[in-house]
């Protein structure tokens, strides 16, 4: 690997960083900006880089075909009504893969989820 592709991940991991906190800081993109010393168009920048970069690393690995070596299976599963949000309702592992779904979760949100699983299995 060439120092100009180390490089490149490298920013990545940062931006996707700072992307994370600022999604979870409960604050407006500006205000965190501000705080953080970052232009607006420069996060919304580095927050394109890093979706085309998930983007092309899950076209990447549906195109390798990989079927998991488990057979599906299948389990009860209670949901906690008055459940915490920040808690997993549900855990789907699919080989090393795991997903959660939370509390409250949009259905569009799990049925583009499973979509996404399904087109990867």
């Amino acid at each position: 690997m060439n120092m100009q592709k180390i490089t490149q991940e490298l920013r990545l991991e940062e931006w996707k960083r700072q992307v994370e906190e600022c999604q979870s800081s409960g604050k407006s993109v500006s205000a965190w900006c501000e705080e953080n010393g970052l232009k607006p168009k420069t996060y919304y920048y580095r927050l394109n880089k890093v979706r085309d970069a998930v983007c092309r690393e899950l076209t990447a690995i549906k195109n390798q075909d990989i079927k998991p070596n488990v057979s599906p299976s299948f389990a009860e599963v209670s949901i906690k009504r008055n459940g915490n949000k920040n808690e997993p309702a549900i855990t789907l592992r699919i080989g090393n893969t795991e997903v959660d779904i939370h509390n409250g979760a949009e259905p569009a949100v799990i049925e583009n989820t499973l979509r996404i699983l399904g087109d990867l299995c």
